[in-house]
């Protein structure tokens, strides 16, 4: 199997339309494509279409990343630190609701999933990545080293969840308790 891959254009936004509301039923498929062409914070999404061979190497607005092919599917890898890291796999199977709305929902709601047990944030603002896990902050800048930073009380969660990740907090007591018992990284 051979695919040649080459960025989107213009002309391609109608086919990519149309592939979000196949696998997003419901959704506002005109406020999707406007955010992620003309209004993303970081800039235009970089979309990539496969057609009709082993391994693809491209750019996003943030990290490089390649495309490879793996066995019997194929697998996303991004350049982080000068080392390639394997992001994702997937087939090129058709993907149904019924496979993905179940596990999306588990790890919205299942008191083991991740997501339920820690405070788990990310955003790419122009130039660099955010990650906040619990209390620890990171920033991936493009082409610098990663900082990382712990965030001992709530008032510095509260700061970081305000400023870098634009969240709107309320001013509840109940709030800066829960934020005060988050779990610490280990090590």
């Amino acid at each position: 199997m051979a695919f040649d891959v080459r960025l989107a254009t213009a002309a391609d936004r109608d086919e990519i339309a149309a592939l979000i509301a196949e696998m997003i039923p419901g959704a506002d498929v005109a406020a999707r494509m406007r955010w992620l062409y003309d209004g993303n914070p970081g800039g235009p999404a970089l979309t990539w279409i496969a057609s009709e061979g082993g391994e693809v190497a491209g750019c996003t607005s943030y990290f490089p990343f390649r495309l490879q092919l793996d066995g019997d599917g194929w697998r996303v890898d991004a350049q982080l630190r000068g080392a390639w890291l394997p992001l994702y796999g997937f087939d090129l199977q058709r993907q149904l609701p019924v496979d993905f709305e179940p596990p999306n929902h588990y790890m919205a709601t299942h008191p083991q999933s991740r997501f339920v047990q820690n405070l788990v944030c990310a955003r790419a603002p122009a130039g660099r990545r955010l990650a906040l896990l619990n209390r620890e902050f990171r920033v991936h800048p493009i082409g610098g080293p990663q900082e990382r930073r712990l965030l001992e009380t709530p008032a510095q969660l509260r700061e970081v969840l305000e400023r870098e990740f634009l969240i709107r907090l309320p001013g509840t007591a109940t709030l800066g308790r829960r934020l005060g018992e988050l779990p610490w990284p280990g090590p």
